[in-house]
């Protein structure tokens, strides 16, 4: 829940003016007591939000070419028993390359990875003789024929 200016000046005037305990606002606004806590000392405002860094994203280029290379290497043997797990590849990611990232982060890139769709072809136009259609579910049954000759 987002706590707007008019809900904030609830809270305050609660807690200075009616001198209302913590417990007493949050249940008579319906919001959580850590919530109250936070705006009846007057040090946070809802105003103000904190401004959060990020660290640069850690699945770099060359990171992402390792977990392709190991993707590979499991295609190539063909052994299906002793395949790379998204773990296997955290773990050897953090021996030989000094991965500073989450198990989970890895995880999920092998699954985007994994789940690639190769691009199929599938002809719309038949050649003349080599397609014909019949539709079961009308009550009378129909034949489309492309041009047989």
């Amino acid at each position: 829940m987002i706590i707007d200016v008019n809900l904030y000046q609830k809270i305050r005037e609660m807690y200075t003016v009616r001198q209302m305990s913590q417990r007493a606002i949050a249940r008579e606004l319906k919001i959580s007591r850590n919530t109250v806590r936070k705006y009846c000392k007057g040090d946070n405002v809802p105003w103000e939000r904190k401004e959060y860094s990020r660290e640069p994203d850690v699945l770099t280029p060359d990171v992402m070419d390792f977990i392709r290379q190991c993707i590979k290497e499991d295609e190539a043997e063909g052994i299906k028993k002793q395949q790379h797990t998204a773990r296997r590849i955290y773990h050897r990611l953090v021996e030989e390359k000094g991965f500073k990232g989450g198990e989970s982060t890895v995880r999920l890139a092998v699954q985007q990875l994994k789940d690639e769709i190769p691009k199929a072809f599938v002809p719309l136009e038949f050649d003349p003789g080599e397609a014909a259609q019949v539709d079961w579910g009308a009550k009378l049954c129909t034949l489309t024929t492309k041009k047989l000759l």
